[in-house]
């Protein structure tokens, strides 16, 4: 007698085993493609409802207001970038007469020094008169700033109110107050400390300090300043938009086209994420109905492989309810079994995303809620409903004409070439707009518009903070000695500095030398040192670049952008383009040189014209004139901050900006380092959520594309199922089986080609939806609609024909012993 566990009873177990897998298999692969789309929509739903829904931590957060001015887009402001701002004067306006808004507050940021001179930077509020009771809120331990503070604080800071985290990071707590911390080298008493969860429209802002308002004079007419207001009981934003902007219309601050615009301040904390999180959403249901088309697919062709269990349960007296009944009950249990894994591994997801949250607000909310757990179990009986059609139909049907017969009417045998059709649709969409999105935002990494950021550190520095005020010479020679002891380092291939990067925009001034007036000119100066726009990449298109030689005492000098030069050769007064500008004539920068420019006592002659620099990301910048660094501004006004570049011959990694920042603070004491990144970093970081959206929507495309594939090998396969008899007849009498294998060919290409023309269409209309969120989204390229679609077809077209292959090579001896 063999032993009971001897090789031919372990096979037979194999064999068990393998049977009772094989429908677990059959529903464990298109519940996982519906549950791993399901999770995608539904982490989306609870990014969106954690970010945009998150009510801000005050009393009655929907009062708090931003206030703006829509101004004339001839107004040189809006050129400057700074027209969006309320001025001194208008707010003294709207505080005299307004009355659905209660209070204004204005704010401004600045850095600081924590500890000695040479101490760690803090970046803090100015806080004006009535913020924190615009706000709402109030210090949990200390008393907030008083009227003697404010009075005081044009000297110096004479208190500071602290961020909940710097106060537990200097060691505070309700047992050991700190009493007071060193700013800029002064000791300044701590007034209070600010509420755990309080949060500021400038996340960045550690502690604030007391600043005065300034009175409305003559020579602060153009000063602005960000603002603040609370809404009347009953007021709307859209009434005292309405009210505010009559009163600046009469009171002659504002023009016929311009007006006050109120926004809540939960919607301008979370617009730039808005765009980001909606295109995720829309990607993500696409998604989901393309895994659900796909999962159809493949039901299709294994409905029609079980047609003889079916026919044999309505010959044994299974009626049409019943198998409707049996279609709904399996509809719903995989709807809640997709609901569970999906809900998993959406949990997951957030979880990951809370690690490395980076732009996004709140992460501290990001976790599934009832209504993120309702929207699943939505998403997953839509899913499941969509992929189970199919056989909720074939249910429908009399049962006489089912035996012997496809479990599908006439009419159904549509559907898989539909759902082709429409999964290869969303594909394409979905490729074309990841395409467009992803290289956009790639091609700015790098630099569209402005200069290569491969191997490019930035430092941003300032001198020493406020405590004590160094001589512009000083500060030269400080960023001086930086350069060199950086351009000494291994792998360094040049180093210099500026106030400003061009693509940042430097100081706005006005070409008639009188301040600001309506249609005067605008120009960005910008002060660098010698070898910046070679150590940028920035093409000198006539003369040369600034030299070392160039400081004083030698003759004034610029260096002008190629706007700058149009402008000056009677083009447009702002010389500003929409986009990169058209080719200039070929003698046009030549003409520029030796030109005089500047006025006031500024004059300077014009050595080198540089090619135009876009401000980040793709937009519109003034005119620009890059002057020495070296040149004493003639208004006698401190450079506050100045940007160091090195262009290294590798990418910069993170321990090379804090050897940067290291060496550039033992070089120069009075240098203080802010911030020290990379420029491509630096770029990511400015983007936000929208770089984290096109990486996503780009992994939604491959997805998509993968499951039109799926779609495609089911439509083969249906077709070859529904025609398996005629197939095994051709094998067996000898007959190529090639006309069955072309329909199925046939039919696959023109549900996929009818999909990928729709799908062209459908992505031109996304991109048009998406370039009105974000304007350096671009629509007008043929070749981001004929790449996506040609490819997707192509892998179609090698996806049927492997199918079509492997159909062939099924047994037709079994199909012919079939009932």
């Amino acid at each position: 007698m063999p032993p009971p566990f001897g090789a031919e009873s372990l096979a037979r177990m194999a064999a068990a085993g393998r049977r009772l897998a094989r429908p677990l298999r059959r529903a464990a692969v298109p519940g996982a493609v519906l549950a791993g789309a399901v999770a995608a929509g539904q982490t989306v739903i609870a990014l969106r409802e954690a970010v945009l829904s998150h009510p801000l931590p005050y009393p009655d957060p929907a009062a708090v207001v931003r206030l703006e001015v829509e101004r004339d887009p001839e107004d040189p402001r809006v050129a400057a970038g700074f027209g969006h701002l309320v001025t001194i004067h208008e707010t003294a306006l709207l505080r005299e007469h307004a009355a659905l808004v209660e209070g204004f507050a204005a704010w401004s940021e600045t850095w600081v020094s924590v500890g000695s001179e040479s101490g760690r930077p803090l970046r803090v509020v100015r806080a004006h008169p009535g913020l924190f009771a615009t706000l709402g809120v109030r210090p949990t331990l200390g008393s907030p700033f008083f009227p003697e503070h404010y009075a005081a604080a044009a000297e110096r800071p004479p208190a500071v109110l602290l961020g909940h985290g710097l106060w537990r990071g200097l060691g505070g707590s309700p047992e050991t107050p700190v009493p007071e911390i060193t700013l800029n080298a002064v000791p300044t008493p701590v007034s209070g400390v600010m509420p755990a969860d309080f949060f500021f429209p400038d996340p960045d802002a550690a502690a604030w300090i007391p600043a005065p308002d300034r009175e409305p004079t003559r020579t602060n007419r153009g000063s602005a300043q960000r603002l603040l207001g609370r809404l009347a009981p009953g007021a709307t934003p859209t009434a005292a938009a309405a009210e505010l902007t009559a009163i600046l219309r009469n009171g002659g601050e504002l023009r016929a086209n311009e007006r006050v615009r109120v926004t809540r301040l939960a919607e301008v904390v979370t617009a730039g994420l808005r765009p980001a999180l909606d295109l995720l959403l829309l990607g993500a249901l696409l998604l989901t109905l393309t895994a659900s088309v796909s999962v159809t697919a493949l039901r299709l062709s294994e409905m029609l492989a079980q047609r003889v269990a079916a026919a044999t349960r309505r010959a044994l007296g299974a009626t049409w309810k019943d198998e409707l009944r049996a279609a709904l009950a399996r509809v719903a249990l995989r709807a809640l079994l997709v609901a569970a894994a999906a809900g998993l591994l959406s949990s997951w997801l957030l979880l990951v995303s809370r690690r490395v949250a980076g732009a996004l607000l709140f992460p501290e909310s990001w976790h599934l809620t009832p209504a993120s757990v309702g929207a699943g179990l939505g998403l997953s009986i839509l899913a499941v409903t969509l992929a189970e059609a199919p056989a909720v139909l074939g249910a429908l049907r009399h049962p006489a004409r089912l035996v012997g017969q496809d479990p599908l009417a006439p009419g159904t045998r549509l559907l898989a070439p539909s759902y082709l059709a429409f999964g290869t649709l969303a594909s394409t969409a979905l490729l074309i707009v990841a395409l467009s999105f992803s290289l956009r935002a790639f091609d700015l990494l790098r630099g569209l518009g402005s200069f290569p950021a491969e191997g490019l550190a930035q430092l941003t520095v300032d001198f020493a903070g406020e405590a004590r005020s160094p001589r512009h010479e000083e500060r030269t020679a400080a960023l001086e000695r930086a350069a060199a002891r950086l351009g000494a380092m291994p792998g360094v291939l040049g180093v210099s500095y500026a106030d400003a990067l061009p693509d940042a925009m430097g100081r706005v001034e006005f070409a008639s030398g009188g301040g600001f007036r309506p249609g005067a000119p605008v120009f960005s100066k910008i002060r660098i040192g010698p070898g910046l726009l070679e150590v940028l990449g920035v093409e000198v298109l006539a003369g040369r670049s600034l030299l070392r030689t160039d400081a004083p005492p030698a003759e004034p000098v610029a260096v002008v952008s190629r706007a700058f030069a149009r402008r000056e050769a009677g083009g447009s007064p702002q010389g500003i383009p929409d986009r990169m500008p058209d080719r200039m004539p070929d003698r046009m920068p030549e003409r520029m040189l030796d030109r005089t420019v500047g006025d006031r006592g500024a004059e300077a002659r014009v050595v080198g014209v540089a090619a135009e620099v876009l401000r980040f990301p793709a937009q519109p910048a003034p005119p620009a004139a890059y002057v020495p660094f070296a040149a004493p501004p003639p208004d006698a006004l401190p450079v506050p901050r100045a940007e160091i570049v090195a262009r290294l011959d590798r990418r910069v990694r993170p321990r090379d900006t804090a050897a940067f920042a290291r060496e550039a603070a033992l070089a120069a004491p009075d240098l203080r380092v802010l911030r020290a990144e990379s420029v491509r970093d630096r770029r990511a970081r400015l983007l936000g959520g929208n770089l984290l959206a096109g990486a996503l929507v780009a992994f939604y495309a491959a997805v998509a594309a993968l499951l039109a594939v799926v779609s495609t090998v089911g439509l083969v396969f249906e077709t070859a199922a529904r025609r398996e008899r005629q197939l095994a007849i051709h094998h067996a009498v000898g007959a190529p089986p090639d006309a069955i294998v072309l329909e199925a060919a046939r039919r696959s290409g023109l549900a996929a080609g009818l999909g990928v023309a729709l799908g062209v269409l459908g992505g031109w209309l996304l991109l048009r939806v998406v370039a009105g969120r974000l304007a350096w989204v671009e629509t007008g390229e043929w070749t981001l609609y004929a790449g996506p679609a040609a490819l997707l077809g192509l892998t179609l077209l090698l996806a049927a024909a492997a199918a079509g292959l492997r159909a062939l090579r099924h047994n037709p001896w079994a199909a012919l012993r079939s009932p």
